[in-house]
């Protein structure tokens, strides 16, 4: 589960966890924190290793957390991959709890997404989680939830 206000920016060296491939976004990521309105922060590498990618940010310490009753991890997984159509979908968390969800529907016969959540970080999120899923099917690698 990812931070719901991590905006993943690049990917990081994997070897810097055990099974990168289970990280909630397919993968690690260095990002921008968007936890307080409009600023952009980019957090010490640490925070993003524990923090960021692996969501609960509250819970792991994270000082820029809003904490105030925030939604504190994402996640997601791929419901349905036919037809030219991959239907993503996800689970914004809020103690542990589903606080909201969605569908996100990619097209590839269009290179493009046919729902967006109206939320710019859970969408880049999507997007990177897509980009993870993809990369991973076309290596032969079981794929699905990651």
């Amino acid at each position: 589960m990812a931070c719901p206000f991590f905006y993943p920016t690049e990917r990081l060296d994997q070897t810097l966890w055990t099974h990168p491939r289970r990280l909630p976004l397919g993968g690690g990521f260095a990002g921008i924190c968007r936890a307080r309105g409009g600023e952009e922060y980019r957090p010490l590498e640490f925070s993003q290793l524990d923090c960021c990618n692996l969501g609960y940010a509250a819970a792991g310490g994270c000082d820029r957390f809003p904490g105030d009753g925030a939604a504190d991890a994402v996640r997601f997984t791929v419901a349905r991959d036919a037809e030219g159509l991959v239907a993503i979908q996800y689970v914004v968390e809020k103690g542990h709890l589903p606080h909201e969800h969605g569908t996100i529907e990619y097209d590839r016969e269009r290179g493009a997404f046919r729902t967006v959540p109206g939320n710019a970080v859970l969408a880049r999120q999507a997007r990177v989680y897509l980009e993870s899923y993809e990369s991973q099917k076309r290596k032969g690698i079981a794929v699905g939830t990651f």
